[in-house]
């Protein structure tokens, strides 16, 4: 009876042996699974992030160059409302001018004054 205790014993003993190294394989296996899980999702957030970068770098350089069409319509439009300006500067003064001329020669100017 003893020695059948002790074999039971024996053998509950080796059977929890068992299952703890069992439990300690699928414990590993569920950490490399987990491990190669995070990796894969770091891996993913990288490729993301990457991405991103891109994508904004693209952005950058689009409104840079809109910028930049921008200015320098701006500029065309400021030189071309300059011309504008000095054209009709231009056709007041010729046209002071000629009043000026025509009123002289007239001497009704000598007469008002």
């Amino acid at each position: 009876m003893l020695a059948r205790a002790q074999a039971e014993a024996q053998e509950c003993k080796e059977q929890a042996e068992r299952e703890r190294a069992e439990a300690r394989d699928e414990a590993d296996f569920t950490r490399a699974g987990a491990r190669d899980e995070l990796l894969e999702r770091a891996e993913t957030l990288e490729a993301a992030e990457k991405k991103a970068a891109e994508e904004r770098s693209v952005i950058l350089e689009g409104a840079e160059r809109e910028a930049a069409e921008v200015v320098a319509r701006g500029k065309a439009q400021a030189v071309a409302l300059r011309k504008k300006a000095e054209v009709r500067l231009e056709e007041v003064v010729t046209y002071a001018g000629r009043h000026w001329t025509s009123c002289l020669s007239c001497g009704m100017c000598s007469a008002v004054a």
